[in-house]
C-alpha cells in the first residue's frame, strides 16, 4: 500500500468511526478484518493494522517508519525471486530500486 492509499484508507475510516458507534468497536476489536472487508481484498498477510482509541487528554503520534539503506525481509523476499509477476505491486519495484541502491553503495557506487 503507498503512502497516498494508506492516507486515502485513513480519511474514509476517520469518517465512518467519528459517527458509527458500531464500527468503531469492530474497528478496535479487530482493524484488520473491518479494513479488508470494506477496502481491502488481497491485502497481504504481512500488513498489520493496529487501532488506537484516541481520548480527549491524548494525542496520539504516528512515528514514521526510519529510512534506512537496510533492507526488510519483505524487501529481501521480493528481490530474492520470493514472488512471482502476479505477485508483485507497484511498491516492490520501488523495494527492487532500494535494493539496487543498496548493492551499489556496497560497492562504493551510486545507483
Amino acid at each position: 500500500m503507498n503512502q497516498e492509499q494508506r492516507e486515502a484508507l485513513q480519511a474514509r475510516v476517520f469518517e465512518k468511526a467519528s459517527t458509527d458507534a458500531a464500527y468503531r468497536a469492530k474497528l478496535l476489536a479487530n482493524p484488520r478484518d473491518v479494513i479488508v472487508a470494506e477496502y481491502g481484498e488481497g491485502l497481504p498477510e504481512y500488513v498489520k493494522f493496529h487501532a488506537i482509541e484516541e481520548k480527549p487528554n491524548t494525542i496520539v503520534l504516528v512515528v514514521p517508519q526510519l529510512e534506512t539503506d537496510e533492507l526488510s525481509d519483505d524487501e529481501l523476499e521480493t528481490v530474492a525471486g520470493g514472488k512471482n509477476d502476479d505477485d508483485i505491486q507497484e511498491d516492490d519495484y520501488k523495494n527492487g530500486r532500494k535494493v539496487l541502491r543498496h548493492i551499489g553503495n556496497a560497492g562504493g557506487h551510486r545507483l
